[in-house]
């Protein structure tokens, strides 16, 4: 039975050490943002929970409305960075999108859904 216990110990310590990304938080609400204002921003912390060095990418499927204004291309083994995320409405009514963040090393991938509403100011 204690040879069972080491072992599994191991096993969970190995696969902690390869754990890639962390992304929080997970979605952000802009809530009520005026029409045509210099609108809101928002931060994503990106954590590398891994003990090695990883590229990131980062992707979006906002067009127009939602922009990834700030972003990490390359984070050192447990770093972190910030990305920046704006909410410029050019129109009235409730937006949302989905904006991908990639661990190119290891393959991980984690989502952050962000909406917002356009309001006439």
């Amino acid at each position: 039975m204690k040879k069972w216990i080491v072992l599994m110990t191991g096993a969970l310590f190995s696969l902690g050490a390869h754990a890639g990304l962390q992304v929080l938080p997970s979605s952000v609400n802009f809530f009520n943002v005026n029409v045509g204002s210099f609108g809101r921003s928002e931060t994503i912390t990106v954590r590398n929970l891994s003990d090695q060095d990883i590229n990131v990418s980062t992707s979006d499927t906002c067009f127009g409305d939602f922009y990834v204004v700030d972003t990490c291309f390359y984070l050192s083994r447990y770093q972190s960075c910030n990305i920046r995320v704006e909410f410029r409405p050019r129109r009235e009514g409730y937006q949302s999108c989905s904006i991908s963040i990639r661990d190119t090393t290891n393959g991980s991938l984690s989502t952050v859904f962000v909406s917002g509403r356009g309001v006439a100011r």
